[in-house]
């Protein structure tokens, strides 16, 4: 074989033939495995480089929904803040208005309690004062007892006295006409004159008049008028005294 041409078995190298032969050569031949990977490399290059972009946009996108999520959660952590301050703000107010209450309540207790107090050194005076009128009623009353104990030695020395009275007008004899009027007495004292005797019913003396009177109504009426006969002679019986 001649020096200028490679051999059949040996590798031809690149700068010993021009471009249209070389890629002849690669159809004949088959690919070189050194060019083959040199010209594989701007390709992965490329698709590393897409798959990085790829990355770098699925890394953004999710960090801008999660970032957006995240900015939602801290609007709606905000809106519930401010909500709750709100709600403690009107809690401040109503605790203030309780505040202002219980002070004025406060103060109308004081108040009740200075009046109590008043009204309890009133009740005390007046306490005070009734058992002076108190002490004064039973010094009367103790009076009053004396006068009604004196009253009694009276009322008893009255009854003495009257009864002595009695005792001497029961024994001076009154005249029948006295007694009895003037025709029952005269009457009684004719009676007594014929003969006829007093009769004495328990206590009480019965004049023969009175029972001359009973034996004519007895004799007029009958024996049904025995009861009022009898009810007459009691009543002229009381009215003797």
């Amino acid at each position: 074989m001649s020096a200028g041409r490679p051999a059949l078995h040996e590798q031809p190298r690149r700068g010993d033939f021009p471009a249209a032969s070389l890629q002849n050569h690669r159809r004949m031949t088959g690919p070189d495995p050194q060019s083959d990977s040199s010209m594989r490399r701007p390709h992965e290059d490329t698709t590393m480089s897409r798959e990085t972009g790829a990355m770098a946009r699925e890394t953004g996108a999710m960090v801008a929904r999660e970032t957006g999520v995240m900015a939602r959660e801290t609007g709606a952590m905000s809106r519930e803040t401010g909500t709750m301050a709100r709600e403690s703000g009107a809690m401040a107010r109503e605790s203030g208005a309780m505040a202002r209450e219980s002070g004025a309540m406060s103060r109308e207790t004081g108040t009740m309690a200075r009046e109590s107090g008043a009204m309890t050194r009133e009740s005390g005076a007046m306490a005070r004062e009734t058992g002076a009128m108190s002490r004064e009623t039973g010094a009367m009353a103790r009076e009053t007892g004396v006068m009604t104990r004196e009253s009694g030695a009276m009322t008893r020395e009255s009854g003495a006295m009257a009864r002595e009275t009695g005792v001497m007008t029961r024994d001076t004899p009154l005249d029948d006409c006295v007694r009895m009027g003037t025709l029952f007495g005269m009457s009684n004292k004719c009676l007594r004159g014929m003969g006829f005797s007093q009769m004495y019913f328990g206590d009480k003396i019965v004049e023969p008049v009175v029972i001359v009177f009973f034996w004519l109504l007895l004799w007029f009426l009958g024996i049904q008028a025995l009861g009022l006969v009898g009810t007459l002679c009691i009543i002229v019986i009381y009215i003797q005294d």
